[in-house]
């Protein structure tokens, strides 16, 4: 809670007890009217928090203490590793337009991109 909801909290709770305390006879009225207050209030504030608690956990937080067979850790792994670049004959099917909008270097060759630079003899 930022410091204007508390404010704003701490006056009604004070309102709240200096009206209950006019209106009691005695201090066993005073007690009496709290926790008949109070108990209802504590219990809605509990369920209330119970089912924000129940509302906002996904399902990676459910399943955080599941134990994972070996296939699934194996298959997690495969998922998070799967290669993104493309082979050297693959990017010489695009035409060099392509690669020059999409910042490949340009000219290339499919020696150069599999790593053999033939270099000129002099």
């Amino acid at each position: 809670m930022n410091s204007t909801q508390q404010t704003l909290t701490s006056v009604l709770v004070c309102t709240f007890i200096i009206a209950m305390y006019k209106v009691s006879d005695s201090a066993a009225q005073f007690v009496a009217m709290a926790i008949f207050v109070l108990v209802p209030v504590t219990i809605a504030y509990a369920a209330i928090r119970l089912g924000k608690l129940l509302l906002n956990r996904s399902p990676s937080q459910i399943k955080r203490n599941v134990r994972m067979t070996k296939y699934e850790v194996e298959q997690r792994i495969a998922n998070a590793n799967q290669a993104k670049a493309i082979s050297g004959a693959e990017l010489m099917n695009i035409p060099a337009y392509a690669r020059k909008q999409k910042g490949i270097h340009y000219p290339m060759t499919t020696a150069v991109l599999n790593g053999h630079v033939v270099v000129a003899q002099s």
